[in-house]
């Protein structure tokens, strides 16, 4: 009979397989695997998060400006605006006659951009004093 290693079963018995290793190998390798896909899955949340917010600035900052203008020039015009703040951001504005009073215009500021595929937007709302 030929020597098939070490017979001695408490020497025998101390380590692992290699099928045991092999499987610890592959549900770590998933476990891995949830993980880096979640993270990337977080980053691109945040990446969107930072566009809302930017694009709320943008729409408070140009909400602002038009009031600025309504106030200046005693009122607003209907119609339909709109405009380039950089490459990647535009912006609309539409004035209309308001449900509330003949003297208030209804103006909705509407900033628009580009994530990926889709074209993505926040507004809002106000009444202005009507120019006519």
């Amino acid at each position: 009979m030929l020597p098939t290693g070490n017979s001695n079963p408490e020497i025998r018995d101390k380590g692992f397989t290699l099928i045991e290793i092999m499987f610890a190998v592959v549900i770590l390798s998933f476990g891995l695997v949830l993980v880096l896909r979640s993270f990337a899955t977080s980053l691109e949340g945040i990446k969107r998060a930072e566009r809302v917010k930017f694009s709320s600035c943008l729409l408070e900052e140009k909400m602002e400006e038009t009031k600025e203008k309504a106030r200046e020039e005693g009122g607003i015009a209907k119609g339909n605006f709109s405009g380039e703040i950089s490459q990647d951001y535009k912006w609309g504005i539409n004035v209309k006659q308001g449900d509330v009073s003949e003297d208030l215009n209804e103006v909705k500021l509407e900033i628009l951009w580009q994530e990926g595929k889709n074209q993505r937007s926040i507004f809002a709302t106000t009444y202005l004093e009507n120019k006519e």
